[in-house]
């Protein structure tokens, strides 16, 4: 088991998140590749992703093995989209859910899943790749959003 402190391992996850987050890539592809850095940082087996925009709430699910990403479609209107996920699968023992927020502007959630229960460590871990998602998020936005306006400018 990896018990070595989440601040050692968080300097290269953080490079790798921003890589990932600038990189001209569709959404589907820069999800599937944030939440796998995701899933290696923090040792889990599968993230749902729960992404607010526009008043609408996407849900994508990645799991490790097989490795896939495959989107939920959007929370039904009128329900909590912030409310835990459906109970989890069989095999499952450990769950944790996380605010995807940057400072005050909350933009979704993300529910961690494991076979093993989150020890403290790992926990941790949770916490910081789960505000690293929030802002690459943010920044996949921005930076998609200034190539439109380029794109606009050009014609």
């Amino acid at each position: 088991m990896n018990r070595r402190p989440v601040a050692a391992g968080a300097q290269p996850f953080m490079e790798e998140m921003i890589a990932c987050a600038t990189a001209a890539d569709p959404v589907p592809r820069f999800l599937a590749r944030a939440c796998g850095i995701v899933l290696a940082f923090t040792a889990s087996d599968a993230i749902e992703v729960r992404i607010l925009r526009r008043g609408r709430t996407s849900r994508w699910e990645m799991t490790r093995r097989p490795e896939r990403l495959v989107r939920l479609g959007d929370v039904p209107e009128g329900t909590d989209a912030q409310a835990p996920a459906d109970p989890p699968p069989p095999g499952i023992d450990g769950s944790s859910v996380q605010p995807l927020a940057v400072g005050e502007e909350r933009i979704g959630l993300a529910i961690f899943r494991r076979k093993r229960p989150y020890d403290a460590v790992r926990i941790e871990a949770v916490r910081v790749a789960a505000g690293a998602l929030a802002t690459a998020i943010l920044l996949h936005r921005q930076r998609s959003a200034e190539k439109e306006r380029e794109k606009e400018l050009e014609c």
